[in-house]
Protein backbone atom coordinates (compact mmCIF):
# COMPACT_ATOMS: atom_id res chain seq x y z
CA UNK A 1 0.00 0.00 0.00
CA UNK A 2 0.95 3.49 -0.99
CA UNK A 3 2.62 5.43 2.23
CA UNK A 4 0.55 8.34 3.16
CA UNK A 5 3.57 10.18 4.21
CA UNK A 6 5.56 12.72 2.00
CA UNK A 7 8.37 14.73 3.43
CA UNK A 8 9.26 17.49 0.80
CA UNK A 9 11.88 19.63 3.03
CA UNK A 10 14.85 17.39 3.54
CA UNK A 11 17.13 20.04 4.17
CA UNK A 12 18.77 20.55 7.33
CA UNK A 13 20.59 23.44 7.64
CA UNK A 14 20.72 24.70 11.34
CA UNK A 15 17.72 25.36 13.86
CA UNK A 16 14.33 24.97 13.16
CA UNK A 17 11.20 25.85 14.99
CA UNK A 18 9.55 23.84 17.73
CA UNK A 19 6.01 23.77 15.23
CA UNK A 20 4.46 23.05 12.34
CA UNK A 21 2.58 25.74 10.23
CA UNK A 22 -1.17 23.88 9.79
CA UNK A 23 -3.05 25.02 6.78
CA UNK A 24 -6.30 27.24 7.43
CA UNK A 25 -9.30 25.32 6.67
CA UNK A 26 -12.92 25.62 7.31
CA UNK A 27 -14.54 24.34 10.49
CA UNK A 28 -17.90 22.53 11.00
CA UNK A 29 -19.84 25.43 11.40
CA UNK A 30 -23.09 23.29 11.15
CA UNK A 31 -22.77 22.04 14.67
CA UNK A 32 -20.96 24.32 16.20
CA UNK A 33 -23.50 27.18 15.79
CA UNK A 34 -25.83 24.84 17.00
CA UNK A 35 -27.65 24.36 13.33
CA UNK A 36 -27.48 19.88 13.83
CA UNK A 37 -27.18 17.80 17.04
CA UNK A 38 -25.00 15.48 16.53
CA UNK A 39 -26.17 11.86 18.63
CA UNK A 40 -23.86 9.56 19.99
CA UNK A 41 -23.38 6.16 20.41
CA UNK A 42 -25.95 4.67 18.01
CA UNK A 43 -25.61 0.67 17.75
CA UNK A 44 -28.02 0.14 14.72
CA UNK A 45 -29.88 3.05 14.13
CA UNK A 46 -32.02 5.71 16.01
CA UNK A 47 -35.89 6.53 15.83
CA UNK A 48 -36.98 9.92 16.89
CA UNK A 49 -40.43 9.42 17.71
CA UNK A 50 -43.04 11.98 16.76
CA UNK A 51 -46.87 13.01 17.66
CA UNK A 52 -49.59 15.31 16.17
CA UNK A 53 -53.57 15.66 17.04
CA UNK A 54 -55.75 17.14 15.12
CA UNK A 55 -59.91 17.32 14.71
CA UNK A 56 -60.28 16.79 18.25
CA UNK A 57 -62.99 19.69 19.18
CA UNK A 58 -67.27 18.88 18.96
CA UNK A 59 -70.01 20.37 20.06
CA UNK A 60 -71.26 19.67 23.48
CA UNK A 61 -73.31 16.54 24.44
CA UNK A 62 -74.57 14.90 27.30
CA UNK A 63 -73.21 11.55 26.12
CA UNK A 64 -70.01 12.60 24.37
CA UNK A 65 -68.63 10.56 22.47
CA UNK A 66 -64.29 9.98 21.04
CA UNK A 67 -63.39 12.62 18.50
CA UNK A 68 -60.12 13.43 16.75
CA UNK A 69 -56.97 11.88 15.39
CA UNK A 70 -53.35 11.16 17.20
CA UNK A 71 -50.77 10.21 14.90
CA UNK A 72 -47.46 8.68 16.13
CA UNK A 73 -44.59 8.26 13.68
CA UNK A 74 -40.95 8.89 13.47
CA UNK A 75 -38.19 9.70 11.57
CA UNK A 76 -35.25 6.85 11.45
CA UNK A 77 -31.53 7.75 11.47
CA UNK A 78 -29.39 5.01 10.01
CA UNK A 79 -26.15 5.39 10.48
CA UNK A 80 -23.09 4.33 7.36
CA UNK A 81 -20.22 2.91 7.68
CA UNK A 82 -16.85 4.64 6.50
CA UNK A 83 -13.17 5.24 7.61
CA UNK A 84 -10.43 7.14 7.63
CA UNK A 85 -7.29 5.16 7.73
CA UNK A 86 -3.59 6.48 6.38
CA UNK A 87 -0.44 4.37 6.40
CA UNK A 88 3.22 5.57 7.34
CA UNK A 89 6.57 5.05 8.05
CA UNK A 90 7.93 6.97 10.96
CA UNK A 91 11.47 6.15 9.26
CA UNK A 92 11.03 8.99 6.43
CA UNK A 93 11.75 11.77 8.76
CA UNK A 94 15.37 10.49 9.38
CA UNK A 95 15.75 12.69 6.31
CA UNK A 96 13.84 16.11 7.76
CA UNK A 97 15.18 17.71 10.53
CA UNK A 98 12.66 15.68 12.95
CA UNK A 99 15.46 13.11 12.36
CA UNK A 100 17.24 13.93 16.26
CA UNK A 101 13.92 13.21 17.63
CA UNK A 102 13.55 9.95 16.36
CA UNK A 103 14.25 6.92 18.83
CA UNK A 104 17.62 5.59 18.21
CA UNK A 105 15.92 2.26 17.96
CA UNK A 106 14.66 0.98 15.05
CA UNK A 107 11.93 -1.29 16.43
CA UNK A 108 11.16 1.61 18.91
CA UNK A 109 10.87 3.93 16.22
CA UNK A 110 7.59 5.96 16.11
CA UNK A 111 6.81 9.46 15.26
CA UNK A 112 8.50 12.35 16.50
CA UNK A 113 6.35 13.33 19.63
CA UNK A 114 5.93 17.27 17.78
CA UNK A 115 5.52 16.01 14.65
CA UNK A 116 3.12 13.28 15.73
CA UNK A 117 0.76 16.15 17.68
CA UNK A 118 0.70 18.19 14.22
CA UNK A 119 0.13 15.57 12.23
CA UNK A 120 -3.25 14.87 14.22
CA UNK A 121 -4.08 18.40 14.81
CA UNK A 122 -4.08 18.61 10.70
CA UNK A 123 -6.23 15.78 10.25
CA UNK A 124 -8.45 16.35 13.13
CA UNK A 125 -9.03 19.93 11.58
CA UNK A 126 -9.51 18.29 7.62
CA UNK A 127 -11.84 15.95 9.07
CA UNK A 128 -14.15 17.95 10.81
CA UNK A 129 -13.77 20.09 7.31
CA UNK A 130 -14.88 17.35 4.76
CA UNK A 131 -18.08 16.75 7.11
CA UNK A 132 -19.20 20.27 6.96
CA UNK A 133 -18.79 19.67 3.21
CA UNK A 134 -20.64 16.23 3.19
CA UNK A 135 -23.38 17.26 5.87
CA UNK A 136 -24.28 19.12 3.24
CA UNK A 137 -23.48 18.14 -0.41
CA UNK A 138 -23.21 14.02 0.05
CA UNK A 139 -25.24 11.97 -1.99
CA UNK A 140 -25.11 8.00 -2.37
CA UNK A 141 -25.72 8.34 -6.14
CA UNK A 142 -22.19 9.91 -6.06
CA UNK A 143 -20.50 6.41 -5.01
CA UNK A 144 -18.14 5.23 -7.68
CA UNK A 145 -19.05 1.44 -6.98
CA UNK A 146 -22.67 2.32 -7.34
CA UNK A 147 -24.98 4.76 -9.57
CA UNK A 148 -21.60 6.98 -10.09
CA UNK A 149 -23.78 10.04 -10.86
CA UNK A 150 -22.20 12.88 -12.18
CA UNK A 151 -22.48 15.83 -9.34
CA UNK A 152 -22.45 18.43 -12.30
CA UNK A 153 -25.91 16.71 -12.99
CA UNK A 154 -27.24 17.96 -10.20
CA UNK A 155 -25.40 21.82 -9.77
CA UNK A 156 -22.59 20.75 -8.13
CA UNK A 157 -18.64 20.78 -8.82
CA UNK A 158 -17.43 17.47 -10.13
CA UNK A 159 -14.86 17.47 -6.64
CA UNK A 160 -18.27 16.58 -5.10
CA UNK A 161 -18.05 13.07 -6.10
CA UNK A 162 -16.10 12.46 -3.12
CA UNK A 163 -18.86 12.81 -1.09
CA UNK A 164 -21.05 10.08 -1.50
CA UNK A 165 -20.97 8.24 1.89
CA UNK A 166 -24.21 9.08 3.24
CA UNK A 167 -27.27 11.42 2.02
CA UNK A 168 -26.72 15.00 3.24
CA UNK A 169 -29.53 17.59 4.41
CA UNK A 170 -30.05 18.95 0.93
CA UNK A 171 -30.92 15.41 -0.68
CA UNK A 172 -32.79 14.64 2.55
CA UNK A 173 -34.56 18.31 2.48
CA UNK A 174 -35.96 17.35 -1.45
CA UNK A 175 -36.87 14.27 -0.83
CA UNK A 176 -38.93 15.33 1.80
CA UNK A 177 -42.82 15.89 1.64
CA UNK A 178 -42.94 18.14 4.10
CA UNK A 179 -40.47 20.60 3.14
CA UNK A 180 -41.42 24.04 2.09
CA UNK A 181 -40.35 24.42 -1.16
CA UNK A 182 -39.05 28.02 -2.35
CA UNK A 183 -38.91 28.14 -6.36
CA UNK A 184 -35.37 28.54 -7.17
CA UNK A 185 -34.37 32.13 -7.47
CA UNK A 186 -32.25 34.06 -10.40
CA UNK A 187 -28.76 35.03 -9.60
CA UNK A 188 -28.50 36.71 -6.22
CA UNK A 189 -26.67 40.34 -6.38
CA UNK A 190 -26.86 42.58 -3.92
CA UNK A 191 -28.13 46.11 -6.00
CA UNK A 192 -29.79 46.69 -8.61
CA UNK A 193 -31.10 43.41 -10.23
CA UNK A 194 -30.91 42.70 -14.05
CA UNK A 195 -32.46 40.18 -16.63
CA UNK A 196 -31.63 37.16 -14.91
CA UNK A 197 -30.34 38.28 -11.67
CA UNK A 198 -32.70 39.08 -8.40
CA UNK A 199 -31.89 41.66 -5.28
CA UNK A 200 -30.75 39.29 -2.25
CA UNK A 201 -32.97 41.18 0.16
CA UNK A 202 -36.09 40.36 -2.31
CA UNK A 203 -34.92 36.85 -2.12
CA UNK A 204 -34.93 36.56 1.54
CA UNK A 205 -38.27 38.53 1.72
CA UNK A 206 -39.93 36.40 -0.70
CA UNK A 207 -38.79 32.80 1.33
CA UNK A 208 -39.65 34.68 4.04
CA UNK A 209 -43.47 34.69 3.07
CA UNK A 210 -43.64 30.83 2.38
CA UNK A 211 -42.77 30.48 6.48
CA UNK A 212 -45.12 28.40 8.24
CA UNK A 213 -47.18 30.59 10.95
CA UNK A 214 -46.21 28.60 13.76
CA UNK A 215 -42.50 29.81 13.15
CA UNK A 216 -43.22 33.02 12.43
CA UNK A 217 -41.99 35.72 15.26
CA UNK A 218 -39.73 33.40 17.68
CA UNK A 219 -36.32 34.52 17.82
CA UNK A 220 -32.95 33.79 18.91
CA UNK A 221 -31.39 30.48 19.74
CA UNK A 222 -34.69 28.44 19.71
CA UNK A 223 -35.82 30.62 17.08
CA UNK A 224 -36.20 30.82 13.35
CA UNK A 225 -33.28 31.03 11.28
CA UNK A 226 -32.29 31.38 7.69
CA UNK A 227 -29.08 28.83 6.76
CA UNK A 228 -27.22 30.61 4.04
CA UNK A 229 -23.41 29.85 2.46
CA UNK A 230 -20.61 32.07 2.90
CA UNK A 231 -20.93 32.91 -0.69
CA UNK A 232 -24.57 34.52 -0.08
CA UNK A 233 -23.31 35.91 3.17
CA UNK A 234 -20.80 37.96 1.06
CA UNK A 235 -23.76 39.38 -1.24
CA UNK A 236 -26.11 39.81 2.42
CA UNK A 237 -23.27 42.15 3.83
CA UNK A 238 -22.52 43.81 0.31
CA UNK A 239 -26.20 44.63 0.17
CA UNK A 240 -26.45 46.11 3.99
CA UNK A 241 -23.37 48.67 2.81
CA UNK A 242 -24.24 49.59 -0.52
CA UNK A 243 -28.11 50.71 0.29
CA UNK A 244 -28.71 54.47 -0.64
CA UNK A 245 -29.75 54.72 3.06
CA UNK A 246 -28.17 52.67 5.80
CA UNK A 247 -27.25 52.83 9.25
CA UNK A 248 -24.37 50.39 10.13
CA UNK A 249 -20.57 51.91 9.41
CA UNK A 250 -19.49 50.18 6.17
CA UNK A 251 -15.79 49.27 8.30
CA UNK A 252 -17.79 46.94 10.60
CA UNK A 253 -19.50 43.36 10.62
CA UNK A 254 -22.58 43.33 9.16
CA UNK A 255 -25.60 42.38 11.58
CA UNK A 256 -26.47 39.04 10.79
CA UNK A 257 -30.52 39.05 11.14
CA UNK A 258 -33.07 39.51 8.81
CA UNK A 259 -36.56 41.03 10.57
CA UNK A 260 -35.39 40.38 13.38
CA UNK A 261 -34.34 36.29 13.01
CA UNK A 262 -30.42 35.19 12.68
CA UNK A 263 -28.64 34.60 9.52
CA UNK A 264 -26.09 32.12 10.25
CA UNK A 265 -23.75 31.48 7.39
CA UNK A 266 -22.26 27.70 7.14
CA UNK A 267 -19.70 27.06 5.26
CA UNK A 268 -20.58 23.30 4.28
CA UNK A 269 -23.77 24.95 2.60
CA UNK A 270 -23.54 24.64 -1.83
Amino acid sequence: MAEALVIQDTKYAGEAASYFITRPVIEMDTVQKGCAHVQDGIKKQYTIPRIEVSSFMQKRAATPTSKGNINVDGNVLVPRDMMLYLEFNPRDYEQHWQAVNLEPKLLDRELPPTAEEFTMLQTMKRLNEWFENATWKSRIAFDPEGTALDPTTKGQPAGDAQYFYFDGFTVKLLQSSETVKVSSPATLVAGGATAGQENILDAFNRSYKLVPQALLYKYGAKGLKFHISYATQQIYEEALTTQTFKNNDTTEKGINRYKGYDIVPLAGMP
